[in-house]
């Protein structure tokens, strides 16, 4: 305002036709004179520029176990006014069968005029996905053959049973781990494998005994009627599992003769076994 006298004011004024909720542009700021007669006054409008608001879109992270569909995205906004939405959109390369890793969560904007949006990616975390891993038949008997345990793994996932495929009695530690890095587990426990049980078995007068587990010994708890003694090869060795039996002449005898082996590493010790050999009087 120019061209007034001293301490003299103009009667006017100044409005527009922007508010709160007009767009971004320019906008009249118009002037209307009131009663001046002392002077001839030539008013000018002005302009209201609206101008676009700072407003960001930032994706929020997320994650989930590798193998299942992903979450729904979302994202926080901020600097919008007057209940305003931001357009935009929010997408991943990830899928169910994507590796563990992580996958950028995009945000791509849409239209917004009144807006000067600044957008921020978020991530999609693909964590390994849980296995459950158990053993069976943790204890077996000696068969001569590798023996090993089951494994029940769900869900099925290659993977490494360690320290099996045994054959002697003993008790082994075992482990079972997975060969798939999408995924998670772990199992341990004791595989035992236990003396396998024997028998002894005779044939004829010079008593032939054999049992798996080693060589066998005889005795006689009825020595008044027979003796026994070693059979002895070429070369004047006792021959394992070979006894002779000599019955004593007499009234009608009956002659006990005692079969034991002690067991071994795999096997059990055996049960005693008896032959009864008789001979009548001479």
């Amino acid at each position: 305002m120019t061209g007034t006298a001293i301490g003299e004011t103009l009667n006017y004024t100044l409005a527009t036709t922007a508010t709160t909720t007009s767009g971004v542009g320019p906008y009249p700021i118009t002037v209307t004179l009131g009663s001046n007669p002392n002077y001839s006054v030539t008013p000018a409008n002005g302009t209201l520029t609206v101008n676009s608001k700072a407003a960001t879109v930032t994706a929020n992270d997320k994650s989930r176990i590798y193998g299942v569909a992903n979450p729904s995205l979302d994202a926080a906004v901020t600097g919008t006014v007057n209940g305003d939405s931001l357009n935009y959109s929010l997408a991943t390369a990830a899928v169910p069968a994507s590796n563990v890793g992580g996958y950028p969560i995009a945000v791509t904007l849409g239209s917004n005029p009144n807006y000067s949006v600044t957008p921020a990616n978020g991530t999609l975390t693909v964590n390994q996905a849980p296995v459950s891993i158990t053993f069976s038949n943790l204890s077996q008997i000696y068969t001569g053959s590798p023996l090993s345990p089951g494994v029940n793994i769900s869900p099925a996932v290659p993977y490494t049973l360690n320290g099996a495929a045994q054959i002697n009695v003993a008790s082994y530690p075992v482990t079972v781990t997975l060969n798939d890095s999408n995924y998670v587990g772990f199992a341990s426990d004791t595989f035992i494998i236990t003396g396998s049980d024997q028998k002894i078995t005779f044939t004829t007068m010079i008593l032939t005994a054999t049992a798996p587990g080693g060589a066998v010994t005889f005795s006689t708890n009825t020595p008044t009627f027979c003796t026994l003694t070693p059979v002895l090869d070429a070369s004047n060795v006792p021959v394992p599992g070979q006894q002779k039996v000599t019955l004593n002449s007499g009234t009608w005898n009956q002659c006990t003769v005692l079969a034991n082996q002690a067991g071994g590493i795999n096997y059990n010790a055996a049960p005693q076994a008896t032959a009864i050999l008789g001979t009548p009087q001479q």
